[in-house]
């Protein structure tokens, strides 16, 4: 939906700037980019600090806003 593409977009690059881009020698193994490519959403999803959650992890983000339930 328009209300959520530039989130979307904005995801897009920053796994093409933190991760695709570093991964061009690997191009011609698709099981390493994928290995390395999960590696890196786990990495991005637990443990990278988000600027837009007060420098939390998205999943920790998470974990606070449930148990303030």
């Amino acid at each position: 939906s328009p209300r959520v593409n530039g989130y979307i977009e904005r995801f897009n690059r920053t796994i093409q700037e933190e991760c695709i881009y570093r991964l061009e020698e690997l191009y011609y193994e698709p099981e390493l980019i994928q290995t390395k490519l999960n590696e890196y959403l786990s990495w991005y999803n637990f443990k990278r600090p988000h600027a837009s959650l007060n420098y939390q992890a998205p999943v920790t983000y998470l974990l606070n806003y449930i148990s303030q339930m």
